[in-house]
């Protein structure tokens, strides 16, 4: 102990699991580990919902934020902001268009995703997830930028490498 400074040693007498108790603890980890992501799941989807909501209510129509400005990036369909505190929200979707998180972008560049939410597998389209029906090809990068085509952008590298996959099954009409 290290408050005590006691030093008790341990023997192990030998003791082991009958197949009976190994497959009876087994069987309650699995149960416990559904029941775990069956409550994350709920998690995410309560989430979803709420940043769809937050979203929404956000004006469609923007200015340049002082992000924007400093970065030089022009405004595009898809992302907003809000007025008072000059923060973009940036929606990530699955392959299917479901918006799953947003990624806040504060003035000073500071950067977070939302509580709670999901990233694997999501990323954002420039121009927004509509504009995707009308895209010649698509280009996925780690990171957002302007190009002439129709883009889906993950957010990390490592999550792109999921966000790619997806998305060239889901679209494999499209090209590379």
């Amino acid at each position: 102990n290290n408050r005590t400074q006691e030093d008790v040693r341990w023997k192990s007498l030998g003791y082991s699991l009958s197949d009976e108790n190994r497959a009876k603890l087994q069987a309650d980890a699995a149960m416990k580990l559904a029941a775990r992501a069956v409550e994350e799941q709920k998690v995410l989807e309560r989430s979803a919902q709420r940043l769809e909501k937050q979203f929404a209510e956000l004006p469609g129509d923007r200015t340049a934020t002082p992000y924007d400005v400093s970065k030089g990036l022009q405004l595009h369909a898809g992302v907003r902001a809000n007025a008072q505190t000059q923060t973009l929200h940036i929606p990530a979707f699955d392959v299917n268009g479901k918006h799953w998180s947003t990624q806040y972008v504060q003035a000073d560049g500071r950067k977070r995703f939302a509580k709670d939410s999901r990233k694997e597998g999501c990323f954002h389209v420039v121009g927004g997830f509509a504009e995707l029906a009308k895209a010649p090809a698509l280009i996925i990068g780690p990171r957002m930028e302007i190009v002439p085509f129709q883009r889906p952008q993950a957010f990390e590298s490592e999550k792109g490498k999921h966000a790619a996959a997806r998305a060239a099954r889901r679209f494999q009409d499209r090209g590379d």
